[in-house]
């Protein structure tokens, strides 16, 4: 059984990358048990995170998610609504997955585990938000003024 204190580490330092929705999901994956110290605790955190977010984004390629919202999940006015960089929470991410509105088509349990759901919401939520350009210095001096 992992430790209760390695499930808290992990939280805080999934809450510090603004992602607390993937935190409580990732916490839950990992349940709780133990292992010898706490930089193991945080290696088999950082394998089972990247494996899920990897598994996350095999499945929204594999089901063809990223036709409509890009490989990045950016989304395009002509295809489908940007996923990032505001995730929506897990449960309403499952519901609207399951029965969306528009022209997406739902993915039941039959076609879409809730484990692959859990595994995309985890890639999707993993994706970084875009640099803004004012933190590009090369672009800087090509920007309009701030208001």
């Amino acid at each position: 059984m992992r430790s209760r204190a390695c499930s808290e580490v992990f939280l805080i330092n999934a809450h510090r990358l603004g992602r607390p929705m993937l935190a409580a999901l990732l916490a839950g994956i990992l349940g709780s048990a133990s292992s010898a110290g706490s930089d193991q605790h945080a290696d088999q955190t950082t394998r089972v995170l990247s494996a899920e977010i990897n598994k996350g984004k095999l499945i929204f390629m594999r089901q063809g998610c990223y036709t409509c919202h890009g490989v990045q999940a950016h989304g395009a006015l002509a295809t489908g609504p940007a996923l990032t960089p505001e995730v929506m929470g897990l449960v309403p991410f499952k519901i609207y997955v399951r029965a969306p509105r528009g022209f997406m088509p739902p993915f039941s349990a039959r076609v879409l585990a809730e484990s692959d759901l859990d595994a995309i919401y985890a890639y999707v939520a993993s994706i970084p938000k875009d640099r803004s350009p004012r933190d590009i210095a090369a672009l800087i001096p090509y920007l309009p003024p701030d208001p």
